[in-house]
């Protein structure tokens, strides 16, 4: 199964949320990643924020360095429509 994780602030990710998400901040998230794919190779990534914008960056800049990380098209707020 995918590492889901949320790009949103804590306070919208109290509200909404997918089970098993795990929230970490843009900000936080960037910190983390600090211009490298910190994911094991062959690890699958679900990144999500509130309309997809955001966490279609990051996906597609992880996927640069050769992860295996995919977007929530719409973000939380297709998911929550769905």
């Amino acid at each position: 199964a995918p590492v889901i994780i949320d790009l949103r602030a804590p306070d919208s990710f109290t509200l909404i949320q997918i089970p098993g998400s795990i929230n970490m901040p843009q900000h936080l998230f960037e910190r983390w990643i600090n211009g490298q794919n910190p994911f094991p190779a062959g690890q699958k990534v679900l990144l999500i924020c509130a309309v997809g914008e955001r966490s279609r960056h990051f996906a597609a800049y992880l996927n640069r360095m050769g992860g295996e990380v995919y977007n929530l098209d719409g973000g939380i707020m297709a998911w929550r429509d769905y």
